[in-house]
């Protein structure tokens, strides 16, 4: 197993970025604090394309889930990743769909949904009230569909904003999945 050393990829007075990490090889949001001086540091979390799979995740102040929280979006699949999402210490969790996430892309599963026979149609509504509805907003959640996110962990705390524009679910198209666009359709 590798030391917390060996897992920083970029660091500097006010940043440390691991892209690799065990969990128990992250020092607390306390220590944080107490090494770099004071409570000002926010631990931004970042995870994608579990699929359904819910694991042991490090505390932080911010979870950004950036894509493909279920295998093919059933509600059923919604439900199982939310619950865990909803009981993860984050104060904050931002959420973004996937290409996995196929109800969510309203227009393009109307047409598609019958590609995935084995499956029956999912309710948009169904599906989005686990992103959207009072216990997600009571979890923290913060479902994005192209827009932009502005929170303050506690008030004396920096306002989170512009620079996080973590807004996007489109990919590239591959295989026409949901949440895809031509390459000609894309924007510099």
């Amino acid at each position: 197993m590798q030391s917390e050393e060996e897992t920083i990829i970029l660091s500097s007075p006010d940043a440390v970025v691991h892209l690799e990490y065990e969990p128990k090889t992250l020092p607390s949001l306390q220590q944080v604090a107490a090494e770099y001086g004071g409570g000002s540091w926010t631990r931004f979390v970042c995870i994608s394309d579990t699929h359904c799979k819910t694991f042991e995740v490090p505390d932080g102040d911010v979870l950004l889930h950036s894509g493909d929280l279920t295998k093919v979006g059933r509600t059923v699949e919604m439900k199982k990743t939310m619950e865990w999402i909803y009981g993860l210490p984050h104060k904050v969790k931002i959420v973004i769909a996937g290409n996995h996430d196929l109800p969510l892309h309203r227009e393009w599963y109307e047409e598609n949904w019958k590609r995935w026979a084995w499956s029956m149609k999912q309710d948009f509504d169904s599906v989005s009230e686990w992103l959207t509805g009072e216990r997600a907003k009571a979890s923290g959640v913060i479902y994005l569909e192209n827009e932009k996110a502005t929170f303050r962990l506690a008030p004396d705390r920096r306002e989170w904003y512009e620079k996080l524009n973590f807004d996007s679910k489109w990919s590239p198209e591959y295989h026409n999945w949901a949440f895809n666009y031509q390459p000609e359709e894309a924007e510099g």
